[in-house]
Order: structure tokens, then C-alpha cells, then sequence
């Protein structure tokens, strides 16, 4: 869907879930404005707030984003609503490699269409190379720039 907005940092585990329910979470229950079990997960956007004050990119499912098991934040408040206007599926945006999410597992979660990632390694300039987070289909896609 073109013209949707970008959402700060991308998650990058492999591994595509289908999607769907999330049940079990060990997550607080409070401050979900709607029904949330009708929403496909990649149209879950969450917002958490942590103390020590942390700027992370946390999902449904994933809470701590990159501060899980790290012992040193507390989890103080989510926030989740289903965003009807983000892509429930990598065909809504005008190419598949365009579709990138916050988390790719266990299930697609806080997704959305970015018209700036490439769609083959011709795309990518100089010494970086092609990049998906999952390839079939090719979803997730950046150039990747090597460390030297």
C-alpha cells in the first residue's frame, strides 16, 4: 500500500508465522483499545513503556524487543490496537520485498510497506549485498552493507 507510513527499526529473525491469534503471552492485559484476537498480526502495532526509560521497538509478542533477558529493564505499560490501514499480508504492497515488519517470528507482527527497499541485488550499490528476511515469498528486504 503505497504512501504508508514508516515505522522506526526492523526486527530480524527468520521465519515467517501465518499469522493470527497470539495466545499465551506473558504480557499485561490492559491497554488494548479493541479486539485485538480479530486483527491479523501484522496489523498489531504495540507501544511499551519501560523504566529505566528505553527507546525499543516492541511487538505483541515481543515486549522487550531487544532488551529481553537482559535483566536490567522493566516492562511498565503496552499499549496494542489493530491499525486496519497497515498490509495484513505481503501481497498489499506493491512488491512482496517491499512488506517489512518489527518481527517475522513466531508470527508477522507490526508490518508495513516501505517504497524505499530494494527488490533484487542490483538494487544495492557498491559492496553491499541483497538482503530478505524470509525469501519465499521475499519479504523484508534491504541492503546489507559488510563490516571490514
Amino acid at each position: 500500500m503505497p504512501g504508508m507510513g514508516e515505522a522506526a527499526g526492523v526486527g530480524g529473525a527468520a521465519g515467517v508465522g501465518g499469522g493470527g491469534r497470539a495466545g499465551g503471552s506473558a504480557m499485561p492485559t490492559a491497554g488494548y483499545p479493541g479486539d485485538l484476537e480479530d486483527c491479523p498480526s501484522p496489523q498489531r502495532v504495540c507501544t511499551c513503556s519501560y523504566e529505566p526509560s528505553r527507546v525499543v521497538v516492541c511487538t505483541f509478542l515481543h515486549t522487550l524487543g531487544d532488551q529481553a533477558g537482559s535483566g536490567s529493564v522493566n516492562l511498565t505499560g503496552v499499549t496494542c490496537e489493530c491499525d486496519r490501514d497497515r498490509p495484513a499480508a505481503p501481497e498489499d504492497c506493491d512488491y512482496t520485498q517491499q512488506f517489512t515488519c518489527a518481527a517475522y517470528s513466531p508470527e508477522l507482527e507490526d508490518c508495513y510497506c516501505t517504497t524505499q527497499a530494494p527488490r533484487s541485488e542490483a538494487d544495492c550499490p557498491g559492496m553491499s549485498s541483497f538482503h530478505c528476511a524470509e525469501d519465499m515469498p521475499m519479504i523484508g528486504c534491504r541492503c546489507v552493507v559488510p563490516i571490514l
